[in-house]
């Protein structure tokens, strides 16, 4: 999922969440606007929407490194709580950091099947996730 700034259109950051193991990634473009909540806060509750909303799962994990004190406020901010795991991760191209992980979890449901192109919800009549009101 990618987000974009309402003021000038430029990307603000992307979040994502593995289907098979509810893990969440992302990153920032743009820092954090000057009223409401910041980019990442925005990102981490449209992170798990998309775990728990469209994808069906019951928790949503998402990693972060120790240092990185405003990825564990923007989590924390959304309901994330910490969550055992190892202290190290390794990342996809090999290299190995330092890692705190927290988690999101919600009560289980079907996920949500959008309707596809030419329906209410894909021309904006009708929004039925959270997600999609803006949450």
């Amino acid at each position: 999922m990618v987000a974009v700034r309402t003021d000038d259109g430029r990307y603000a950051g992307s979040v994502s969440v593995l289907a098979d193991t509810g893990e969440m990634g992302g990153w920032l473009a743009s820092p954090r606007p000057r009223s409401g909540p910041g980019h990442g806060t925005v990102l981490g509750r449209a992170g798990a929407e998309l775990g728990h909303f469209h994808l069906g799962l019951p928790t949503v994990r998402a990693g972060f490194e120790p240092a990185n004190l405003a990825s564990a406020g923007a989590l924390a901010a959304v309901g994330f709580v910490p969550a055992d795991a190892p202290p190290r991760h390794t990342l996809g191209d090999g290299r190995e950091v330092g890692a705190r992980w927290s988690q999101h979890t919600a009560p289980w449901r079907p996920p949500c099947r959008c309707a596809g192109p030419g329906s209410a919800a894909s021309t904006g009549e009708s929004a039925s996730s959270p997600a999609a009101a803006g949450v």
